[in-house]
C-alpha cells in the first residue's frame, strides 16, 4: 500500500500538471488511459496464460460496481483538481480510507481493533488540519469555484470508498488483474458518452493533441496501472481498516509537491496535521511489527 500511495502521489502530480496547462477535458484523459490501461492489463494476462473469462459469476457484480464506480471517482478528482488546488484535492478525496474501513467492518464483518479506529482517527483529525476546507472566503467567481472543486473531491472520495471496498470483496474471487481489466474497460464504454453530453450541453469545443499532452497521458496511465495493481495486490491480503492509515502517506507528500511545483504555501496547521498522520502510520506499522496487533 506504501507503493501505491507514492505511486498515486506522481499520479497526482502528473494529473494537475495536465489539468493545469493544457485544455484537455477529464473525460478525454480517462478515455486514453482507459485505452492503455486496457491493453496493457490484457498483454499480462496473455503473457501469464490467464483466462479472460476465468472468474467465479458472484464476482461479476462486484467487478462491474468497481468498473462504473471507480470511472466516476477518478474522473470527480480530476476535475477538483481542474478547479482547486492539488493538495486541497487531495486532502478532500482522500479521506475515502476512512468509508473503506467503515465498509469493510459492516459488510465483511471485518474485526477491526480499537488501534486501528484510533489510527484512522487521527490520520482524519491530520488531514483536516492540513488544510481546513471549511474555511470562510469572500463571496466571488473563486469562491464558486471553490465549492464547485470541493464538492466533486467529496463526491470521488465517496465513490472511491466504495471502490475500495469492492476491491476488498472480490480477494479470492478473481484474479488481481479483473478489478483494473474492468476499470479500463468502463473508462472506454462510458467517457465517450460522457464527451457526447459535454459538447452538446457544455461546449462544444475540441483539443488538438500535441507532444506535451501524449507525453503525460502514457506517464499518466502508467502510474495508474501501478497504483491499481499495487492498491489491489493491498486489499486482497490484509484488512481494509488496517490499509486506511497508510492511505494518507500521500497526503503529506502531495502537499510537499504542491508546494514546491505550483507554488503553495504551507501553514502551521497543515504541518500539524502531517504530523498527526505520520503518527498514525508509524504506531500502526510498529504495533503490527511486534505483534500487538494482528
Amino acid at each position: 500500500m506504501t507503493l501505491s500511495s507514492l505511486s498515486c502521489s506522481g499520479l497526482a502530480v502528473a494529473q494537475k500538471a495536465l489539468l493545469h496547462n493544457s485544455p484537455i477535458h477529464p473525460f478525454e484523459l480517462a478515455y486514453w488511459y482507459g485505452w492503455l490501461l486496457f491493453l496493457v492489463v490484457y498483454a499480462n494476462m496473455r503473457y501469464q496464460k490467464i483466462d479472460t473469462f476465468s472468474m467465479s459469476k458472484e464476482a461479476i457484480p462486484t467487478l462491474i460496481l468497481r468498473g462504473t464506480i471507480g470511472v466516476c471517482a477518478n474522473i470527480c478528482f480530476n476535475i477538483a483538481l481542474q478547479l482547486i488546488s492539488m493538495s486541497k484535492a487531495s486532502v478532500l478525496f482522500w479521506t475515502n480510507p476512512i468509508i473503506i474501513a467503515i465498509l469493510g467492518r459492516v459488510f465483511l464483518k471485518e474485526k477491526l481493533t480499537y488501534f486501528d479506529w484510533i489510527a484512522c482517527f487521527l490520520a482524519f483529525i491530520g488531514v483536516l488540519l492540513i488544510q481546513n476546507p471549511f474555511q470562510s472566503q469572500p463571496k466571488s467567481d473563486d469562491t464558486f469555484r471553490d465549492m464547485m472543486g470541493t464538492f466533486f473531491a467529496l463526491l470521488g472520495s465517496v465513490l472511491a470508498g466504495i471502490v475500495g471496498f469492492s476491491v476488498r470483496k472480490l480477494a479470492g474471487r478473481a484474479h488481481y488483474f479483473f478489478p483494473t481489466l474492468s476499470f479500463a474497460f468502463f473508462n472506454i464504454l462510458m467517457t465517450p458518452v460522457m464527451m457526447i453530453f459535454k459538447l452538446i450541453i457544455v461546449d462544444n469545443t475540441l483539443v488538438v493533441y500535441g507532444q506535451f499532452e501524449i507525453l503525460m497521458i502514457i506517464l499518466i496511465s502508467v502510474l495508474l496501472y501501478l497504483v491499481l495493481l499495487f492498491q489491489t495486490w493491498a486489499y486482497k491480503y490484509e484488512k481494509a481498516g488496517r490499509l486506511a492509515p497508510i492511505l494518507y502517506i500521500q497526503i503529506i507528500v502531495n502537499c510537499l509537491a504542491d508546494i514546491m511545483i505550483f507554488r503553495t504555501s504551507l501553514k502551521l496547521n497543515q504541518l500539524l496535521g502531517g504530523l498527526l498522520i505520520l503518527t498514525s502510520n508509524l504506531s500502526i506499522a510498529v504495533l503490527k511489527c511486534l505483534n500487538i496487533i494482528k
